[in-house]
């Protein structure tokens, strides 16, 4: 049974497509990336099929993705913590991205049971957004309380 170090490392490695990528994770996942909300855009997906959409926009969006430069800050057999970054080209608005990433995944029976990624928001702007933050409409009725993005019984 793999730790949630082992099964980072294992995402991270790629590639990111589904066939590689689902088999981490359980069925009833959830993949979270919570500053995605900021500009209107879905932040959550639970659930391979949602997933696998998500896997799919990626590479459409990022040909050729690789994750690099790892580095793991915090610990334990089901949860890990690190830091990963990427530089691509967006096929959408052809900007070159340079995207640091700060993950947590934690790990049931072997399995990646949640993924949350924190990425810079103004390169997710600029990858997706022809216009980039000019075209960013911040959305009206967003959920602006504290634990609003807030995952599991923390304390």
């Amino acid at each position: 049974m793999r730790t949630a170090t082992e099964l980072l490392r294992a995402y991270v490695a790629g590639p990111h497509d589904s066939d590689s990528l689902l088999p981490l994770f359980t069925e009833d996942c959830d993949l979270e990336a919570p500053y995605f909300a900021s500009i209107g855009m879905p932040w959550q997906f639970k659930g391979h099929q949602q997933l696998a959409e998500s896997f799919k926009h990626l590479n459409l969006l990022y040909p050729g993705l690789q994750f690099e430069n790892l580095r793991i800050v915090c610990a334990t057999a089901d949860t890990a913590v690190g830091e990963y970054e990427f530089l691509a080209t967006s096929a959408r608005t052809r900007r070159k991205i340079h995207q640091l990433s700060v993950i947590e995944i934690q790990a049931v029976d072997g399995k990646i049971a949640l993924l949350r990624e924190f990425q810079n928001i103004v390169e997710i702007a600029l990858a997706v957004f022809p216009d980039g933050l000019d075209a960013v409409s911040i959305p009206d009725d967003r959920d602006l309380r504290i634990g609003a993005f807030s995952s599991g019984d923390q304390q």
